[in-house]
């Protein structure tokens, strides 16, 4: 029989519109005839992104807080769904108003958007989930059948109902105890970063772009940390996650790679093929930002280009390698402005244990004049040499 509904939810016919029943109704045809005097009041020829929010404020405000039955649950995914469309399509959304906007958490309810969280890059995260509960967090739960990330659906949203980011609130940190071990891909990383030409010519770089805008000195002990960074193999990199507000664990989450305050970068052992080439991007982009942070001005396409550059010279087999690549990019190192290290360790020092693992014991290697090694004096007993 018919109902009285809000104009707000009358569209012209349109098929599409039933998926939305009883929140959405198409407009009886006998009513057509007056569709220019009905939009005075309301209904719409199309379905807008203003009849998806109502379903969704309907939707929310007819379960009273409880958890969705299935088949309002299904008009609400439904909803989300075409919203996000809808906004992905429209580049501008400053004229529209979608607050208040409702959305289904983890708990198979509806919950304001502005209230929520959103997991990012912690979609992967472990997790009680009555952890969150008890410090009043609420997660954003995208349909199981889109193919789209929780990032990708809070940006298409105005900024007044977007989800809050929990890594904001959120840190990771290595739980003591891990196995170390040790990789080829490591090996090579760090020889990378300690080749005598990788310094002088990363800051002649820098210097030949920016150079009217940099602390030559600065940008040097700044390359010169950052090349010192520590790598560390574990068998198993979990993660703890913790709340920065409260340092409660709230989860753990299983990353590839992890940089710890710009002094360890931390790798999986079981780390595929092509994670190691987004963990030599990532090594780049950290040490591109460390290298700026607070010293010089620098633009997208200066910081993206450089970034780029430590990318190729990372995957140097050799310091003659890693000296083609600069011959190529104009800037050539002669052998005496490849200098001792202020760094670097006094010959004949015991090697502390905590680095035995930086060793590179490949019998493969070939070992080049003046390049640091540990050398094993007695049993159980390195010191550093030099070739």
């Amino acid at each position: 029989g018919a109902v009285l509904v809000r104009p707000q939810q009358v569209i012209l016919a349109d098929a599409s519109i039933q998926q939305y029943h009883p929140f959405l109704n198409p407009l009886p045809s006998r009513l057509t005839d007056v569709i220019s005097v009905l939009g005075r009041v309301g209904v719409e020829h199309n379905l807008q992104p203003s009849h998806l929010r109502l379903v969704l404020e309907l939707a929310f405000k007819s379960s009273e807080g409880f958890e969705l039955d299935m088949n309002t649950k299904v008009v609400v995914e439904n909803a989300m769904m075409d919203l996000f469309k809808m906004l992905q399509d429209d580049t501008s959304k400053t004229h529209l108003s979608l607050s208040p906007l409702y959305l289904l958490d983890h708990k198979g309810k509806l919950s304001e958007s502005s209230e929520m969280f959103y997991l990012g890059w912690l979609s992967k995260l472990q997790t009680d989930y009555s952890k969150l509960e008890q410090n009043d967090i609420t997660v954003l739960h995208l349909p199981l059948n889109c193919n789209m990330l929780d990032t990708e659906f809070c940006s298409c949203l105005p900024i007044e109902v977007q989800p809050k980011s929990l890594p904001k609130l959120c840190k990771v940190v290595v739980p003591p105890g891990g196995e170390i071990a040790d990789s080829h891909f490591a090996q090579k990383l760090r020889k990378a970063l300690h080749f005598p030409s990788f310094r002088p010519g990363l800051l002649k770089r820098i210097k030949a772009n920016i150079s009217d805008r940099i602390q030559h000195a600065v940008i040097d002990e700044a390359i010169i940390t950052f090349c010192n960074i520590e790598v560390i193999v574990l068998e198993d990199l979990n993660l703890n996650v913790l709340l920065r507000h409260s340092v409660q664990q709230i989860g753990t989450i299983r990353q590839g790679y992890h940089f710890e305050q710009n002094k360890t970068l931390y790798i999986d052992l079981k780390a595929k093929t092509i994670m190691k080439d987004k963990i030599l991007d990532a090594t780049a982009k950290h040490m591109v930002a460390f290298i700026f942070t607070n010293n010089a001005p620098s633009t997208d396409l200066e910081r993206n280009e450089l970034q780029k550059l430590i990318c190729f010279l990372l995957k140097a087999e050799s310091d003659d390698d890693m000296r083609e690549l600069f011959t190529e990019e104009g800037i050539s190192i002669p052998q005496n402005e490849v200098s001792f290290r202020p760094t670097d360790p006094e010959l004949g020092k015991p090697l502390p244990k905590c680095m035995y693992h930086r060793l590179d014991q490949d019998y493969r290697n070939l070992f080049k004049a003046d390049e640091w090694v540990g050398y094993e004096v007695e049993e159980g007993k390195v010191i550093f040499a030099k070739v």
